[in-house]
């Protein structure tokens, strides 16, 4: 029989579960994170750039499981082999939001929806988007304070067209969309 140990904070607290119980979730995700101070940073093949300090999103997708893809971009010890990999070698996680999905389109729609925010920008083409024709999957929010980001992020991608194709014509009109 296979286990998995979740371990807490604290040493003494520790959760076991047979891996049978496991529940793979499919779908894209949002990793919220925040950069303390410029930094140039080399991201594999795209070389080497200047990130400005603040906050960024980054979209990913996970077909085998987000819980998984997510854990390993948060581990410390790791081989760099995405783009996010680097980034978050200098970067912190705040947050993680999991968009549930079996469409694989659901990844580009998240990006391109938080790329239409009032203030986002793109620090780096081709981040993240090198199996696409989307321009970045990293999305530089300003050095905002991370609530009134995540908050906008969460709304955006509520009415996110993909995930829900009834709020298409919606989705156009919401407030701080570029038009």
């Amino acid at each position: 029989m296979a286990f998995r140990t979740v371990t807490s904070k604290y040493a003494h607290d520790k959760i076991d579960f047979t891996v049978d119980n496991l529940v793979v979730v499919r779908g894209a995700y949002c990793i919220i994170c925040e950069l303390e101070k410029d930094a140039w940073i080399k991201v594999g093949s795209l070389g080497k750039a200047r990130f400005p300090r603040g906050v960024y999103v980054y979209v990913g997708s996970a077909q085998r499981g987000i819980e998984q893809r997510v854990g390993r971009h948060r581990s410390r010890k790791k081989k760099l082999k995405w783009h996010i990999d680097h980034f978050l070698e200098k970067a912190e996680v705040a947050a993680v939001i999991a968009v549930p999905s079996e469409d694989k389109e659901t990844e580009c729609g998240l990006a391109k929806t938080i790329l239409k925010i009032s203030g986002a920008s793109v620090p780096m083409m081709g981040f993240g988007s090198s199996d696409c024709k989307c321009d970045s999957h990293l999305v530089y929010m300003g050095d905002e304070d991370l609530e009134p980001v995540t908050e906008t992020i969460v709304y955006r991608m509520s009415m996110l067209s993909t995930v829900y194709p009834e709020k298409r014509a919606d989705s156009q009109s919401l407030p701080g969309s570029r038009q």
